[in-house]
């Protein structure tokens, strides 16, 4: 086994050639079986007990973000024992959709699903050798900045990233029994899979929405006040009620991060960021990024995505339609000039006419 990472709550292994699939069962002469996947382990942390004999070492970071728990606090156990039970069901049930990642099994506090090399976040991130994959910088030293800072994704493809990743949300809001929100869209969230389809692979803040069926509309829900609001839309730093919405706009701060190479509101402080957000402020787009078809498309899906009120806020199917317009307008004419140009020649994009 191989030690891949750590999220929240939970630890990832890679285990080599661990799970037949009925597609890809083979036999040699023999008869035995050859043909396995890999697949991630992945269990939950837990903090070290007072005699520190079990679990992971408790630091300023563990403490401060509230990572793993401690085995005696039978409420925060029983709390993330149901997280992963939300994100092995949510899994199960989108295993129809190519862009969730597949489970092969569930049990208490551990799992194991889809092995998905390729992690979408260190793509898009530089990493320059050795540093970290996020460059931090202060929000003033942003205009001197040689932006993009990814430079080495065209924008072409950084597009068909967008459209891949706008899939993935769609798959979860057009579930064929109801709308599954995710709640945690974030680009750590976005992994290749072996199949070459970009998926989401983690699931357990997702909501699964009621249906009121004599209003004939779905319900909304409130979730208590994040701790990080960085990322999360203004309604949710509010506590106002959700809906499906809330994952359109925490895509734009993904969509940003492809763009540009730079995390939203990186540099920013915690009360900072999410006093701008409540207040409708959003992060500056570069105007290079208006200089070509590629690029202005990209950057006018992020501000439709943070469109402030979330009744407005276009749906997931309709950033998935105007990007999927925009790739299939530059295949037929790359030198068709800007969005406003083609426009203006008659071309359709329905979010603009």
């Amino acid at each position: 086994s191989k030690f891949l990472g750590a999220g929240y709550f939970r630890h990832a292994f890679l285990l080599e050639r661990i799970v037949a699939r009925d597609d890809n069962m083979r036999s040699n002469e023999e008869g035995v079986q050859n043909q396995w996947d890999d697949v991630v382990f992945k269990i939950m942390q837990f903090l070290e007990d007072e005699g520190g004999e079990h679990g992971f070492a408790e630091d300023d970071e563990v403490r401060s973000r509230g990572w793993g728990y401690n085995p005696n606090d039978k409420y925060t156990f029983l709390g993330l024992v149901e997280y992963m039970r939300i994100d092995a069901n949510v899994m199960e049930l989108l295993t129809p959709s190519p862009r969730a990642a597949d489970v092969f099994s569930y049990c208490g506090t551990s799992s194991i699903t889809e092995f998905t090399p390729i992690d979408i976040e260190d793509y898009v991130y530089p990493t320059l050798g050795n540093t970290p994959k996020k460059l931090h910088h202060e929000p003033e030293d942003y205009p001197y900045l040689d932006l993009p800072l990814n430079s080495h994704i065209s924008f072409e493809e950084k597009l068909e990233i967008a459209l891949e990743m706008a899939k993935c949300v769609a798959a979860m809001h057009g579930y064929t029994d109801g709308v599954i929100v995710n709640v945690d869209i974030q680009l750590g969230q976005f992994f290749r899979g072996k199949d070459g389809k970009i998926k989401l692979v983690d699931f357990n803040r997702a909501e699964a929405m009621f249906y009121d069926t004599k209003k004939e509309e779905y319900c909304k829900w409130r979730n208590g006040m994040s701790p990080d609001g960085t990322l999360r839309a203004p309604e949710e730093n509010v506590d106002a009620g959700l809906s499906e919405q809330l994952d359109v706009f925490s895509l734009g701060n993904v969509f940003y991060s492809v763009l540009t190479g730079a995390s939203v509101w990186e540099g920013y402080g915690l009360a900072e960021a999410t006093r701008n957000i409540i207040e409708g402020e959003t992060m500056p787009i570069d105007t290079l990024f208006y200089e070509t078809f590629s690029s202005e498309v990209l950057a006018q899906a992020i501000e439709l995505c943070w469109t402030y009120d979330a009744e407005e806020r276009p749906t997931i199917f309709e950033i998935v339609r105007f990007l999927e317009q925009a790739i299939e307008s530059n295949t037929r004419n790359p030198d068709g000039g800007t969005l406003e140009e083609r426009l203006a020649k008659g071309e359709q994009f329905d979010l603009y006419g």
